[in-house]
């Protein structure tokens, strides 16, 4: 069997009692953290914009937009949510920079209604399977510049979206090659502090969607995506490695290794603000005792990514989620940064741009002694003249500093609270609730409903749920 074969057949014939049960208790954690994601982007910018464009297009009311209310077109649906999903950048994230919860648990929610139901326990089969193709990926996806959200991802959230239709494996295989056609997106989005980065984890949704819909319908896509001579590993990767693709299914789950952030920024961030946070606490530091900061990094993919010099343009939240001057900066002024610290008028705040101008950024690959390219050191050169410095390995939040249940629940419900159409204290709780027994749940899109906004109507919410029963 290829391993093209292989890898669909495993994403259709997993069942949910092949799960490890930290791989199940991961799955739901995933869901109700980007759900909490969802509803704190459901005003961010650009958001409200897309939703108004998917209403605009009308078409089947498959599923429903989240936060907003209203039903459109799956596809449609899932472009919405994601974008939502991924706007403050504060979601899960595998290696080299993956983001697949915010394409996965919206395509699950969505493709759960379209298909008239699914117990929880096979949406978090699906979730698992899709996740861990995903990350297998992204494992041998090359540093070369593509977003692998929008490479690795499109094609982990077409296998959630292909076993909650209950493709079979042919089906599968050419859902999943149809997506590998659809694969792309740039970092040049993230460096240029564009909201396509945001919209780049929609389109993932999106194609996912529709490309598992097509298989369904007996499109075909080329059988040898993967190992072909112009296929995956041509094309994303630097090597053939059916290793790491392939190896150990259902036995070797890489998806543990996922982590969730630490604060709204790009992760290629997070290391050098944690080193500069633990400078700041250990010495005492205040803005005014810094007169140059150097941030030493030992990988180029986060140099490139968020070492540009920081100058704010038209979308200053981006541009502050992708500087390492302005992470850094923010935590020297400001202490742990929040969401209140990316807003557009704390970005722009002339005391915070002053201090990210003494903040100096360098690739060092001699820092990562060959191992530990998420290393990044801060060198803080104080005005009495003294050099404080901090390395640090990886950022909090990842494999080796993981967030625990406690830490993940405070930041669920303060990003909650933070969207500009909040959903209710009463629907978040129960919301949590559910997916904590989700194994047990007759029909997911018990779910839906909980995640739409205080002023969504009653009748609304009551049609929706009267719509799930039937």
């Amino acid at each position: 069997m290829g391993i093209e074969k292989e890898m669909a057949s495993w994403g259709v014939r997993t069942r949910y009692e092949d799960l490890p049960d930290e791989v199940t208790e991961l799955m739901k954690t995933l869901t109700w953290v980007i759900a909490g994601c969802t509803v704190a982007g459901g005003s961010a910018d650009g958001c409200e914009e897309v939703v108004d464009l998917v209403r605009s297009w009308g078409g089947a009311e498959e599923a429903t937009v989240l936060v907003h209310g209203g039903r459109v077109p799956a596809h449609a649906a899932v472009l919405a949510n994601s974008t939502m999903a991924r706007a403050h950048d504060i979601c899960d994230f595998v290696m080299p920079g993956q983001h697949l919860g915010t394409s996965l648990v919206p395509v699950a929610l969505a493709v759960t209604e379209l298909v008239g139901g699914r117990s929880g326990a096979e949406v978090l089969t699906a979730l698992a399977v899709g996740a861990e193709i995903g990350t297998r990926l992204g494992l041998v996806t090359r540093h070369g510049g593509f977003d692998p959200s929008g490479v690795g991802t499109v094609i982990a959230a077409t296998v959630v979206a292909g076993r909650l239709m209950a493709l079979d494996d042919e089906q599968m295989l050419n859902a999943m090659a149809l997506a590998f056609n659809r694969a792309g997106g740039s970092f040049q989005s993230n460096i240029d502090a564009s909201l396509a980065v945001r919209l780049i984890q929609g389109f993932s949704s999106r194609n996912a969607v529709e490309c598992a819909q097509l298989a369904l319908r007996g499109m075909t896509g080329p059988k040898h995506w993967i190992t072909g001579v112009w296929g995956f590993h041509h094309l994303f990767s630097d090597r053939r490695d059916d290793a790491t693709l392939a190896g150990q299914l259902g036995e070797r789950w890489t998806v543990m290794t996922m982590g969730f952030k630490n604060f709204p920024a790009c992760g290629g961030t997070g290391t050098a603000t944690d080193a500069a946070l633990a400078l700041a606490e250990r010495h005492s530091l205040k803005a005014g005792d810094v007169e140059s900061v150097t941030v030493r990094m030992a990988g180029e993919l986060p140099y490139l990514l968020v070492g540009s010099t920081f100058e704010p343009g038209r979308n200053p939240t981006v541009d502050g989620q992708f500087s390492v001057q302005y992470t850094v900066a923010n935590a020297l002024l400001r202490g742990t940064p929040t969401m209140d610290d990316f807003t557009p008028e704390a970005v722009t705040d002339p005391a915070v741009v002053a201090l990210a101008g003494a903040v100096r950024v360098v690739y060092e690959p001699e820092l990562a002694e060959g191992v530990h390219l998420g290393r990044a050191a801060v060198d803080v050169r104080t005005t009495q003249g003294r050099l404080l410095s901090e390395v640090r390995d990886g950022m909090k939040g990842g494999q080796n500093d993981p967030l625990d249940r406690d830490r993940l629940l405070h930041d669920f419900w303060d990003r909650s609270s933070h969207g500009g159409r909040p959903v209710s204290v009463d629907r978040l709780n129960r919301f949590v609730r559910l997916v904590d027994r989700m194994g047990d749940l007759d029909d997911a899109r018990e779910l839906v409903p909980l995640l739409l906004a205080a002023d969504t109507t009653a009748g609304d919410e009551r049609e929706l749920q009267s719509l799930h029963r039937t």
